[in-house]
């Protein structure tokens, strides 16, 4: 009978292990989710038809047929005529609209990934309230579930006359408010689940129960003084841009020319000619060159504000996640001494210690326990804010 154990015992071990070996981490269901957002797909349609838009606005311009035909009076002859013309900026301009198309795109690309980014550690962000609930439940689970077999003791020991009727309803008001607890954490984790579903797209409740649900090791990312952040990236994006709006503008203050070949025919004779025009933009392109230059100055400082911006939340967020992990470390092994429990237990069977007075012990260390959840949920969220900045 004990070599059945031994081996049916073995058998749950090794299942156990390789379920826990085939969890998924938080990382890969964020990504999961993140590829099957629809709305991440529609942005990546939405870049997609603004590259096809560009295209067209770079192109030569088409040329223009015209045609005319007059009718005489009676007894002389019609006359008809018919034209093509073709007007073309300065050489160089479209090779600079071409260079703005570039930077447009670039800009686009830059704000898609900004956004990516931001829907991922939103993603983050939920999955990091499901594993915070879930560590909760387990917590207060497990007190309740040594609320039970206190129960039974107490209440023979109100039927024997050791414990009074006020100390068992006592006993009993802890326990609804143990369960009141629990029911609001569940009903939180509930709404967790139909967030990161709405953004999957479908019920996500079986990724998340297959997801190994533990807090991340608290390692702040690579850092580089804020120039991997999306939104530094995206600013420079718009700098790069608009420094190729200027120079589009000047090319664009240059004249043009237009040409053209006409053929007529009047009381009997074909005219043939050729006409050559110039552009002078001497109106259109005066205050345009004035605000390019303007807008590329306004550019170039907003990428320099937001890599400052960048550095700074850096250096705070490193400091914080800091003093979070100090206080982690300092706690989390007093609590995480499972001979805690067992003492204030062995206390209360012994007689050195009364119900009323291991609730309150039990209920110390249990709000401590919660407490340092709360620690490592703000670490957490501290290393993703860290991790938004980062590459």
């Amino acid at each position: 009978m004990k070599s059945i154990i031994y081996h049916l015992s073995a058998i749950l071990l090794t299942l156990a292990s390789f379920t826990s070996s085939r969890a998924e981490s938080p990382e890969n269901v964020a990504l999961r989710i993140l590829e099957s957002d629809p709305s991440m797909q529609s942005l990546y349609l939405d870049n997609e038809a603004l590259k096809e838009a560009l295209k067209t606005e770079a192109n030569l311009p088409d040329p223009e047929i015209e045609g005319e035909y007059l009718f005489a009076p009676a007894g002389e002859t019609n006359r008809w005529g018919a034209g093509l013309s073709w007007g073309l900026e300065w050489p160089g301009v479209y090779s600079a609209r071409r260079n703005v198309n570039a930077g447009k795109i670039m800009v686009a690309e830059a704000g898609a990934n900004m956004i990516k980014r931001e829907r991922l550690i939103e993603i983050k962000r939920l999955l990091l309230d499901y594993v915070l609930q879930e560590k909760q439940l387990e917590l207060l689970k497990n007190v309740n579930s040594v609320n039970d077999s206190i129960m039974t003791l107490a209440a023979n020991a109100e039927r024997g006359g050791e414990m009074t009727k006020i100390d068992l309803n006592k006993l009993k008001l802890e326990r609804a408010s143990l369960n009141s607890q629990i029911a609001e954490i569940m009903s939180g984790r509930e709404e967790t689940v139909s967030s990161l579903s709405s953004i999957y797209g479908g019920d996500c409740s079986a990724l998340l129960k297959g997801m190994n649900c533990d807090f991340p090791a608290l390692d702040p990312p690579s850092m580089n003084d804020g120039e991997n952040s999306p939104e530094v990236i995206a600013a420079r994006a718009e700098a790069e841009a608009a420094i190729k709006e200027e120079k589009a503008a000047s090319m664009e203050s240059l004249p043009g020319i237009s040409i053209g070949y006409q053929h007529a025919f009047e009381e009997g004779i074909h005219f043939n000619g050729a006409s050559l025009g110039i552009s002078i933009p001497l109106f259109s392109s005066r205050n345009k060159k004035k605000a390019a230059k303007a807008a590329t100055v306004a550019a170039t400082h907003k990428a320099e504000a937001a890599k400052i911006a960048a550095s700074e939340k850096i250096k705070g967020g490193l400091k914080r996640l800091s003093l979070l992990k100090n206080r982690i470390d300092e706690i989390r092994p007093i609590l995480e001494d499972s001979g805690n429990n067992l003492l204030l237990m062995k206390a209360y069977k012994g007689g050195v210690i009364t119900l009323i007075d291991y609730l309150n012990e039990r209920n110390y260390f249990k709000q401590a326990g919660l407490d340092l959840l709360t620690l490592r949920y703000e670490a957490a969220s501290t290393l993703l804010d860290l991790q938004q900045i980062s590459d």
